[in-house]
């Protein structure tokens, strides 16, 4: 359902206007639970991860549109057995609908730190941005990664940050 409503936005939200490109840099700290196509109903693990995400708007309208590059570090699956770690490097746009919601959609590759596989996944985040001075900004988004290793993780989780737009 993220992911639909990610497309909505990105569809829906208007165009910045013409002028320079907008810059911003988000940090992002995110905590929540993580099954797989195997795992027995009920079966959820913790998984948290931290991330940087460096964006530009279009026509200089950080309200707007955008696209970005984000790098990140999953743990998945913390237990006293182990995790599975990742990093990820993804490409994603973001929108902003209404000049409140912020939906972001995007495609990763995922480089798993304890093994030679390389999958590759699907994100998607709803939330907003809170700005706190004239280019600082809180963010508080709710995240989707479908990650495509040799089963299917799913993982959700709350992402806490801030950024600065420039």
């Amino acid at each position: 359902m993220t992911y639909l409503f990610s497309a909505i936005a990105l569809i829906a939200a208007v165009p910045g206007t013409a002028g320079a490109d907008a810059y911003a840099v988000r940090f992002l700290g995110g905590y929540g639970m993580t099954s797989t196509d195997a795992a027995a109903p009920g079966m959820q693990k913790a998984n948290d991860h931290y991330a940087v995400q460096v964006l530009q708007y279009i026509g200089g309208d950080a309200r707007g549109r955008g696209w970005g590059v984000e790098l990140a570090k999953h743990r998945v699956f913390r237990s006293a057995a182990g995790s599975s770690d990742y990093t990820e490097l993804g490409l994603m746009v973001e929108a902003v609908m209404f000049g409140l919601v912020t939906a972001q959609l995007g495609t990763a590759g995922y480089f798993a730190v304890d093994s030679n596989r390389h999958p590759v996944g699907l994100r998607a985040s709803l939330g907003f941005d809170q700005k706190v001075g004239k280019q600082v900004f809180l963010s508080c988004f709710y995240r989707d990664d479908i990650i495509y290793d040799l089963q299917r993780v799913t993982a959700w989780s709350i992402e806490l940050g801030a950024g600065f737009r420039f």
